[in-house]
């Protein structure tokens, strides 16, 4: 037996075009329709050329589609006007269709016809200058002369919640990348609560806030415990309480959150 050809002579041919206009299965049909009327005789009526197809034919062009997926995408060509089905003469084996493209032209008719109308209202430009007054009008009530824009306000925030957990994905963030360990970071828990709820101050970001907070506390514990500053050295009580100090400075630091 000889061994079958991988790449069979049959190739299926399409416009591209119309695939990306009506899409890529109805463009395939559609194509293949096509093809069958020049092997295959019509019938004239009503204007267009009704051909009879076995659907097991079609199946057998196309053997990537199931026989729902060929009556979906018939119904598809069928609802955007480029193919026309009867239903009711055709068997049940089989489909009696036509292509139909005299829709395609349709369209560009029906869109001109209300432009023929347009020049008429074109002539008569009293409505610009009306829209033009009412905006000058609305703006002149809005701002008086003299006046300040007022600038828009910023946002108001809201306080810390008092049951304010760390994210899970804070914790780790702390622990992979600043090598906080997770149970040091959860101790700062309610001492940032507890600072942050006496000051009834309101932000936005409070978990970026905690993160600042965890790490200001971490860095001067590392310092405390051993002494040495980040340049390997050990440090001075001034030097220690400057660093702490630029610490300290960066915590407070809110403007990023404005």
């Amino acid at each position: 037996m000889a061994p079958r050809p991988l790449i069979p002579d049959s190739q299926l041919v399409f416009s591209a075009e119309l695939a990306a206009a009506v899409g890529l299965a109805e463009a395939v049909l559609l194509q293949q329709i096509k093809g069958l009327y020049l092997h295959q005789p019509s019938t004239r009526r009503d204007g267009l050329a009704w051909l009879h197809v076995s659907r097991a034919y079609l199946l057998q062009l196309l053997p990537f589609w199931n026989p729902e997926e060929l009556q979906s995408i018939c119904d598809s060509l069928e609802s955007l006007g480029l193919l026309s089905i009867d239903r009711k003469t055709a068997a049940q084996d089989s489909l009696l269709l036509a292509i139909n493209e005299a829709p395609v032209k349709e369209p560009a008719v029906t869109t001109r016809a209300p432009k023929v109308s347009q020049p008429a209202a074109e002539t008569a430009p009293a409505p610009m200058p009306a829209k033009k007054t009412t905006t000058t009008n609305v703006h002149s009530k809005a701002v008086a002369p003299g006046a300040t824009i007022p600038r828009p306000s910023k946002r108001t925030g809201e306080p810390l919640p008092p049951d304010f957990q760390p994210s899970e994905d804070m914790l780790e963030l702390l622990e992979r990348f600043h090598g906080v360990p997770r149970g040091f970071a959860l101790q700062q828990i309610e001492d940032f609560t507890l600072y942050w709820r006496e000051r009834g101050s309101a932000g936005h970001a409070w978990q970026n806030r905690f993160k600042q907070h965890v790490q200001f506390q971490w860095a001067r514990q590392q310092q405390e415990s051993t002494g040495i500053d980040n340049a390997g050295q050990r440090g001075t009580g001034a030097a220690r309480r400057t660093r702490d100090s630029s610490l300290e400075s960066d915590l407070t630091d809110t403007s990023w959150a404005e």
